[in-house]
């Protein structure tokens, strides 16, 4: 089971772009209310969005972005 973050915030561009990883993305997690970063490859994006795990609790949280 995956929950929406509560916050999120990122740059608009990054060189990691150039291989297919996404900008770092900070964001509140939607279980625990804690910080944290991250970044998602194309294996971890679908129509959602991008998935990340909590570093805190290990809840998959969704960021509600599109690419492309």
């Amino acid at each position: 089971m995956s929950v929406k973050c509560t916050k999120f915030s990122a740059w608009n561009w990054s060189p990691a772009m150039l291989i297919g990883i996404s900008p770092k993305f900070e964001y509140i997690c939607g279980k625990c209310g804690k910080y944290n970063k991250g970044r998602f490859t194309s294996n971890t994006y679908d129509r959602e969005g991008g998935h990340l795990w909590c570093s805190h609790c290990g809840e998959e949280n969704i960021i509600p972005v599109k690419v492309g």
